[in-house]
């Protein structure tokens, strides 16, 4: 008889479930809009826009990770030995490129532009 890890373990079952991934996005979206909110009220309003762009993408990864979970391939493949793996890491994926391409695009003008002093 081998060990089996319980799946009443808190923390394997938040990890296993997704949870850590579902976590970041729950905490991320009000703290991205909390910052956004005190920022127009301050009168700053460029970086109100940011953080707004920064609260949306946290909004789409949610939208999306629930569009690809509804993909009859990759819910069937949550059932198989596994396959929490390939969901986790699919949710985690997204939500790393969502917020890499988004530091991108609010970084691009910054990055392409030449800011050189003739001399």
């Amino acid at each position: 008889m081998g060990y089996e890890a319980s799946p009443k373990i808190v923390g394997r079952e938040v990890l296993d479930s997704g949870g850590a991934c579902s976590l970041c996005q729950y905490v991320g979206y009000p703290f991205a809009a909390g910052i956004a909110f005190v920022s127009v009220r301050n009168g700053n309003i460029p970086l109100h826009r940011q953080w707004m762009a920064r609260s949306y993408a946290i909004t789409t990864v949610f939208l999306t990770n629930r569009i690809f979970a509804a993909i009859p391939a990759i819910d069937r493949a949550q059932n198989r030995p596994g396959g929490m793996v390939v969901h986790v890491g699919m949710e985690w994926s997204i939500l790393v490129a969502t917020l890499v391409l988004t530091e991108l695009g609010l970084a691009w003008s910054g990055i392409f532009t030449n800011k050189r002093v003739a001399s």
